[in-house]
C-alpha cells in the first residue's frame, strides 16, 4: 500500500488506448469571453518566450548565438529527455505503470492532473529532477493541467538520451 501523496486504489479498467485519443478530439465546450486568449497575447507570450530563451543564450550579449552558445540548449535538452526517462522509471516503479500512476495522482479524478497533485506524488517516488519544468512540459496545450494524453507521452521516454559525441576534443 502506498501511503503519503496519493489515494490507493484499484484501478479502473480502461478500454482500449486509442479510445482516450478519439475522446479528445471533441469539440471543446464554450469559453466564456472573458477568458478567451485573443492571437495577438498568444503571438505576444511567444515573442517574450523565444527573447528569452535569446537572452539565455547569448551569454556573450554580443546580439548573436554562437555555435558554442547554441551548445547550451543541447545540453539543457539533453536534460530534460534525461529527466523524463527518469520520472518514467520512477513513476513506473512506484507505481507499477504509467496508468496506474495517473488514477493515483489524479486524487480529485477530474480527469486532469494540477500542479499541486503532480508534485505531490511525484516527490512521493523520491525523484528529484526538476518537478516543474517536467509539468510544464507534459502540458502540451498550456493549460495548467495534464490531461491522460498528455501524460502518456512519457511512453516515449523509453530510453536515454544518447551522451554527447566529445570526440572531436571540443567541449
Amino acid at each position: 500500500t502506498k501511503v503519503g501523496c496519493c489515494k490507493t486504489r484499484r484501478p479502473k479498467k480502461i478500454g482500449a488506448p486509442g479510445l482516450q485519443s478519439a475522446v479528445s478530439l471533441q469539440k471543446p465546450a464554450a469559453v466564456p469571453r472573458s477568458e478567451t486568449v485573443t492571437e495577438d497575447e498568444t503571438d505576444t507570450a511567444q515573442v517574450e518566450t523565444i527573447s528569452s530563451v535569446f537572452r539565455y543564450l547569448d551569454t556573450s550579449h554580443d546580439g548573436d548565438i554562437s555555435s558554442r552558445e547554441f551548445e547550451t540548449l543541447k545540453r539543457v535538452w539533453r536534460e530534460l529527455q534525461q529527466s523524463m526517462f527518469e520520472l518514467k522509471h520512477d513513476l513506473t516503479v512506484y507505481y507499477g505503470s504509467l496508468r496506474n500512476a495517473f488514477e493515483a495522482i489524479d486524487l480529485d479524478e477530474s480527469g486532469a492532473i494540477s500542479f499541486e497533485e503532480f508534485k505531490k506524488c511525484v516527490q512521493a517516488t523520491h525523484f528529484d529532477g526538476p518537478v516543474q519544468e517536467i509539468f510544464m512540459f507534459i502540458d502540451l496545450n498550456g493549460d495548467a493541467e495534464i490531461d491522460g494524453d498528455e501524460f502518456f507521452e512519457l511512453e516515449n521516454y523509453s530510453r536515454s538520451p544518447p551522451l554527447p559525441d566529445h570526440t572531436d576534443g571540443k567541449l
